[in-house]
């Protein structure tokens, strides 16, 4: 799964009985996609890429000491035809932070870290027991032509909460149904967290547990999730040395029989070097049962 820290430019205003922040900040990638069995956005092996994010959040408080605000998210995707933009408006307080709009689950905070400069697939195979896949990921893995069916589960409203080392999350697709509960603990080096995710439209749901810390530039992680669908787990670790971060992944996932049997692994090596200022020059190479994948390229934050 992919986190970005964005920086942030900020206006202030004085709005009478409340000061109002608007905030515009962004993040932003460009290079070069490698896939043996072909790009799906390129109808070819190599192909440049690039991906856009701007995200303008306005927030304001209420004299009751109550946070409300707003977001508008603005991408552009290389290939992509219809560029997405969406929403969120947002309330903090005591009681945490409860957001409607385009959320993602909180399933989906707790995936397992890929490599490469815009991630060359490897948590894709671990997150399959779990729903945060991409159909082409599995497709490959079954041998099953699922077309349009756009399996995952969605959120448009979720509720968040922390008190100390405590994390406690949940979702919401009013439409869809799909919903999702989270909790995690930070014991210092050490964090877990625990996720129950359920697809309506499948009508299958998971359970997913993380395991991560880092200590003296050792970082690492263990994802594990198993559903009706796969049981799938994987292994990441990276150690950092100045400006300069080396990674490696494995992951590995055991279909039920009702979608074939059999199993599909990953792996992948990568590096990443921080150029400052937010910026970094990252890579990566791989094998997804049997298909080469590497990425090139640089990602930045303004």
């Amino acid at each position: 799964m992919k986190k970005v820290l964005l920086a942030t430019t900020a206006l202030v205003f004085s709005a009478g009985y409340a000061a109002a922040e608007v905030t515009i900040a962004g993040s932003a990638n460009m290079g070069f996609k490698y896939n043996e069995a072909g790009l799906g956005y390129a109808g070819k092996d190599t192909a440049g890429w690039y991906e856009i994010d701007m995200t303008v959040t306005g927030t304001m408080e209420s004299d009751a000491g109550l946070t409300f605000g707003a977001t508008v998210d603005l991408d552009s995707v290389y290939g992509n035809d219809n560029q997405d933009y969406g929403g969120t408006v947002f309330a903090s307080g005591a009681f945490g932070t409860f957001t409607v709009g385009m959320v993602d689950p909180v399933a989906d905070d707790y995936g397992m870290s890929d490599i490469g400069f815009d991630g060359i697939g490897i948590d894709d195979v671990a997150e399959i027991g779990n729903y945060s896949f991409g159909l082409t990921t599995l497709e490959g893995l079954t041998g099953i032509d699922f077309g349009d069916v756009d399996w995952g589960v969605t959120a448009d409203a979720r509720w968040d909460y922390s008190v100390g080392a405590i994390t406690l999350g949940a979702s919401i697709d009013t439409i869809n149904e799909d919903y999702s509960i989270a909790a995690a603990y930070d014991f210092g080096v050490v964090k877990a967290a625990l996720a129950y995710s359920k697809d309506d439209l499948s009508g299958y749901d998971s359970t997913q547990f993380k395991l991560s810390g880092s200590q003296n530039g050792f970082g690492g992680e263990f994802f594990y999730a198993t559903s009706d669908l796969a049981d799938s787990y994987g292994v990441y670790g990276s150690y950092k040395t100045g400006a300069l971060m080396l990674e490696a992944a494995y992951s590995k996932a055991e279909l039920d029989n009702s979608f074939g049997g059999g199993s599909g692994d990953a792996w992948g090596l990568g590096a990443k070097y921080d150029l400052g200022g937010g910026a970094k020059v990252a890579g990566g190479i791989g094998d997804i049962e049997g298909n080469t994948v590497a990425d090139l390229g640089v990602t930045f934050s303004f």
